[in-house]
């Protein structure tokens, strides 16, 4: 298994703090701050990115919608394995509004930022959803409100892209273990088994799940929507 360098990966982990800060509504909107998400995000992508966007060949894609994509770290990765794709990054406007502010979101014709909160606005619809290190600081009944919400807009013979921390097990004691720990006890999210969220992603509609251990601190699984 592989980290990346250790400056790198300190980082990213404490990207999870500021994360849980921002869904439970207790993070300050300074720029400073904002800045210092956006480069923990950056780094944990540059660490772990191509080998989330490479676990499945995701080239049938063309319209991608990366929900919570912060300021486009995940994106840029992805076009970089698949050029002719493009990507709406969905956020809250104060991630986008503040990685802008910092000149730390991608700039990319072929990425494009639409702010919005996922469960009070409408998403876009596309052919793929990524949603990356988001269902782990959510409840259950949260979870299955935004696999229904993006199922319902996600295009026939499209799909859903999760990327987390999984579980091998609930017996895990790895980091994975630790941090469901720290997640249901401050948001009452938790990291789940692959079997967990697969059961979720079927109950939104979802099929033909199949997941991919990747060999990093992340790993991803995908479900699809039959073409109607």
């Amino acid at each position: 298994m592989h980290y990346g360098d250790v400056n790198s990966l300190g980082k990213y982990t404490k990207s999870q703090w500021w994360q849980v800060k921002i869904i439970s509504g207790k993070a300050t909107s300074s720029t400073e701050q904002t800045a210092m998400y956006a480069e923990f995000v950056t780094c944990g992508w540059n660490i772990f990115g191509n080998d989330v966007v490479t676990a499945f060949d995701l080239s049938s894609f063309k319209n991608i919608c990366d929900l919570g994509g912060a300021s486009g770290a995940l994106a840029k990765k992805f076009i970089s394995v698949y050029p002719e794709s493009r990507v709406t990054v969905y956020d809250l406007p104060k991630m986008i509004k503040g990685a802008k502010q910092c000149n730390m979101h991608v700039k990319d014709p072929r990425i494009y930022f639409q702010e919005g909160d996922f469960f009070q606005d409408p998403i876009p619809s596309a052919d793929l959803y990524i949603i990356a290190r988001v269902t782990h600081v959510l409840p259950e009944e949260n979870c299955i409100e935004l696999l229904r919400k993006v199922y319902a807009a996600c295009n026939p013979g499209g799909a859903v892209l999760l990327v987390e921390s999984f579980l091998k097990d609930t017996t895990d004691a790895g980091v994975p273990n630790l941090l469901n720990f720290i997640m249901l006890f401050l948001t009452g999210g938790k990291e789940r088994t692959f079997e967990e969220v697969t059961i979720l992603l079927e109950n939104a509609g979802f099929q033909d799940v199949e997941f991919k251990i990747t060999g990093t601190y992340l790993d991803a699984i995908i479900g699809r929507k039959a073409l109607e």
